[in-house]
């Protein structure tokens, strides 16, 4: 699994105010679902995938746009995705959160909550 995801975010383009970029193409391959999938968690949860935090759109020609998804919004899906590897990142991020906590004694940073 670590190593699938390390294949994907190779792919990734370095974006300075988010870290970094990838295609909804590249997002669903990474956690094992269609593209048609993350389009529709970014439409069920609109009110959490925020356009400029989650996702953003870069233009490509005529008036079309491509979605990239940021480090925060391929996280983000991450809580959403009921896939093998939905499962398998959440499980990931929890190991995370809690090797901190232990290691420090203390919570991961502050989270500070922002009405939207």
């Amino acid at each position: 699994m670590n190593e699938d995801f390390q294949v994907i975010l190779r792919q990734a383009i370095p974006d300075d105010a988010h870290s970094f970029l990838l295609p909804t193409s590249l997002v669903a391959s990474g956690y094992g679902v269609s593209e048609s999938s993350i389009r529709s968690q970014k439409s069920r949860h609109s009110d959490e995938l925020l356009e400029g935090i989650h996702w953003i759109k870069i233009p490509v020609n005529n008036g079309l746009f491509k979605i990239m998804w940021t480090r925060r919004g391929v996280i983000r899906l991450g809580l959403f995705i009921e896939s093998t590897r939905g499962r398998m990142f959440r499980d990931y991020v929890e190991t995370l959160v809690l090797s901190h906590w232990n290691k420090t004694n203390t919570p991961p940073a502050e989270v500070r909550f922002v009405e939207v």
